[in-house]
């Protein structure tokens, strides 16, 4: 019995109607920032439609080097397969995100809600407010993330190759300041202020003013990232 149960919803799954076409439209509103589609395709209910409908008008007003890389990535979106049950059906995109799609009648709605579209779509509007940053702005935001034990927001301002060691290096300072009080974060916030960078194409250097220790950057589609590295020129941040 319970094996005939199993072959029998193996079939509903196999024969239900594929949902590739619905999220093919999903994926061309997208792409094309057409936010009125979108919201015709997307259920009503789902809690993300109206911050991802902001990001995409963003993203449409926006002109800037990383805009066009979120353009391009966005545009290079295809599904890989879809399956379909009784009420839900998913398509696998090729940048290893899902599109979780429910039933309407005889056809189908995104479920934004529980979509995991580009990973995360809110990072979107991160990028394109980071876009704005200059080297020393990008500094002074990493540097008290160090200092305030956010490794999630140091992490989003480093590259990758950074952001593996930033828990480190957010556990090394806390090491030296345990519980830093008012008075000596008042000092730090005043050092940051003192902040200095020296700009060459797309990379950067950055320190307080009496400081020998630079903190580089690089460009990367146009927004300013953390990148430590050993190398001759580079200091290690003790």
């Amino acid at each position: 019995m319970a094996l005939g149960f199993s072959l029998a919803s193996c079939q509903t799954i196999i024969f239900a109607s594929n949902p590739a076409a619905e999220t093919r439209g999903f994926l061309e509103s997208i792409q094309n920032q057409d936010t009125q589609s979108l919201k015709e395709l997307v259920r009503t209910r789902s809690r993300k439609l109206q911050t991802f409908v902001m990001t995409l008008e963003n993203l449409r007003q926006s002109d800037s080097p990383a805009a066009r890389a979120i353009v391009r990535k966005l545009n290079s979106l295809k599904i890989d397969e879809c399956f379909a049950g009784p009420e839900t059906g998913i398509c696998y995109l090729n940048d290893g995100s899902q599109v979780i799609l429910v039933r309407d009648g005889l056809g189908w709605q995104i479920d934004l809600d529980k979509s995991a579209l580009l990973q995360d779509h809110s990072r979107i509007s991160q990028i394109l407010e980071q876009s704005t940053w200059t080297p020393r702005e990008v500094t002074i935001r990493f540097s008290r993330a160090l200092l305030q034990k956010d490794v999630k927001e140091a992490q989003s301002l480093s590259t990758e190759d950074t952001a593996k060691i930033v828990p480190l290096l957010v556990e090394r300072i806390a090491e030296k300041f345990p519980d830093p009080s008012d008075e000596e974060m008042a000092e730090v916030e005043a050092e940051l202020q003192t902040m200095k960078c020296e700009i060459y194409l797309q990379q950067a250097s950055c320190a307080p003013e009496k400081s020998s220790k630079f903190l580089p950057l690089v460009q990367i589609d146009g927004v300013w990232r953390v990148e430590l590295r050993k190398g001759p020129n580079q200091q290690e941040i003790r």
